[in-house]
């Protein structure tokens, strides 16, 4: 059995909002505290299952790694993967290897879905995957290009620094959330001023 972790945010969104055709969707701004609920699924299809419940609700995203032992899931806890040196705060957030990766494409964005396998590494070419649209494609500022998010299923289990190291030296991927607690996010963009 396969598990990812969902975090849920406490009061900012956790995708991006669109205030108008001609603005720039507005950036996240990281909450400070989150809810973590680890799901399991089984294959490729049980992960498409849970990202697509979790894509209408703009208040939840998903990490690699998972709650400590020990933490209460149904409490508030900061997302760390190490000790905060502001505050003191301890780690809240280990890492374990997933039998899952996202591949985050955004730069350059895609002229069309086609274009992926070329972005993919070698191992991931001609493999199924769950695709979803990051929240700023569509918007007119990409003039028609695509920004996409491909979820695929593993045959081991790797850790985030692996996953790094791995998919880090492929041009156009951006491997910078493959880490513990680095926001893979999954639900749509949100529209209006008031959002």
């Amino acid at each position: 059995m396969s598990a990812l972790t969902i975090i849920t945010s406490d009061g900012p969104l956790l995708t991006k909002v669109w205030h108008s055709p001609t603005e720039k969707p507005a950036a996240v701004k990281f909450p400070y505290r989150y809810r973590f609920e680890e799901r399991e699924f089984e294959g490729l299809s049980g992960l498409e299952t849970i990202l697509r419940e979790i894509e209408g609700d703009p208040l939840k995203a998903v990490i690699r790694g998972r709650l400590k032992q020990g933490l209460d899931p149904n409490g508030w806890h900061r997302r760390l993967s190490v000790r905060c040196p502001k505050t003191g705060d301890p780690a809240s957030v280990e890492d374990v290897p997933r039998d899952w990766v996202m591949v985050d494409i955004d730069a350059p964005p895609l002229s069309s879905v086609d274009e992926l396998q070329s972005r993919l590494p070698r191992e991931l070419r001609g493999v199924n995957y769950v695709s979803q649209f990051s929240s700023t494609t569509g918007h007119p500022i990409l003039g028609g290009k695509l920004k996409m998010h491909a979820w695929f299923a593993l045959d081991r289990a790797l850790s985030s620094a692996e996953c790094r190291a791995w998919l880090g030296s492929h041009s156009g991927i951006d491997a910078s959330m493959l880490t513990p607690v680095g926001i893979h996010f999954a639900a749509a963009p949100v529209m209006g001023a008031d959002a």
